[in-house]
């Protein structure tokens, strides 16, 4: 990523960053609005630091984690409170990269399915439909919407992370006020 340098280099990080970062969060345990908080924390302190900070990537995983681990141990049980979280046990920037890389990926395959497979995808996990509904709301049969589906799961090549990127997404959305940082 590149340093930030204006207001346009930050729209473009947060827009790129935002929703993997939230789901970075939520994968370490921590409620989806809290994540948004934690992220959009995150991002504000960026903005700030922007001329200090050599590596945006970097900066975010890294305040993100730490937010999710913060959150984590104010909020859980004594058990959670208790883990070690030491360096030993982290995953490496390169492997947090790798795998937002995969996650984008899969998120580019999904958005790139073609239209009618996109759309049955789309409302069976995205808008929880059964099967029976989409084929009546499509106009299409029952039969049909099973092979839409079959072929997008053969195109996308991994359905449990697609679900869960389906799932999640629709509580995802940067939503941010750039002009407040002006």
């Amino acid at each position: 990523m590149p340093l930030i340098k204006d207001l346009k280099d930050f729209k473009t990080v947060y827009t790129d960053r935002f929703n993997h970062l939230v789901i970075y969060s939520v994968g370490m345990g921590v409620a989806i609005d809290a994540a948004k908080d934690i992220t959009q924390e995150c991002f504000i302190r960026l903005w700030e630091n922007r001329k200090n900070v050599e590596n945006p990537a970097a900066y975010l995983f890294r305040s993100v984690r730490n937010g999710s681990i913060n959150y984590i141990k104010r909020n859980k049980s004594s058990d959670i409170s208790d883990m070690d979280f030491s360096s030993e046990e982290e995953e490496s920037l390169e492997d947090i990269l790798e795998h937002f890389r995969k996650l984008e990926e899969i998120y580019r395959k999904v958005n790139d399915l073609p239209g009618k497979c996109k759309e049955v995808y789309n409302l069976v996990y995205y808008k929880k439909m059964k099967i029976a509904e989409v084929a009546s709301c499509l106009n299409i049969s029952e039969n049909t919407v099973k092979t839409y589906l079959k072929r997008g799961k053969e195109i996308i090549n991994n359905p449990t992370v697609i679900i869960l990127i389906i799932n999640i997404s629709k509580f995802l959305s940067p939503v941010f006020d750039f002009d407040c940082l002006l």
